[in-house]
């Protein structure tokens, strides 16, 4: 996957706090790369039947956000942060 930049100005700060009940819409900063830095994680479940679930990990470094995997139709029950490593690959 060719990874897309966009650059950003900071608005706010945020910190990292522990992955909430996964499987929740929202954004989330958990640690996906293995470097001991959060990364920003996107997790959508659209409305409908099924109660599938997309994810979208990001990057974010000297104002630039780069996308670094995303993961969709997963099952209701499946764990999205394990989900994005897997599409990730290994640690860098």
């Amino acid at each position: 996957m060719t990874p897309h930049r966009l650059t950003m100005k900071p608005a706010f700060s945020v910190q990292a706090r522990s992955v909430p009940a996964l499987g929740r819409s929202g954004v989330l900063l958990a640690g996906i790369l293995g470097d001991q830095r959060s990364d920003l994680l996107v997790l959508v479940r659209p409305a409908g039947t099924g109660g599938y679930l997309s994810a979208c990990a990001f990057v974010v470094e000297k104002q630039q956000l780069t996308m670094l995997a995303a993961v969709g139709n997963l099952p209701p029950d499946a764990d999205p942060v394990a989900s994005l490593r897997t599409a990730i690959g290994p640690p860098r």
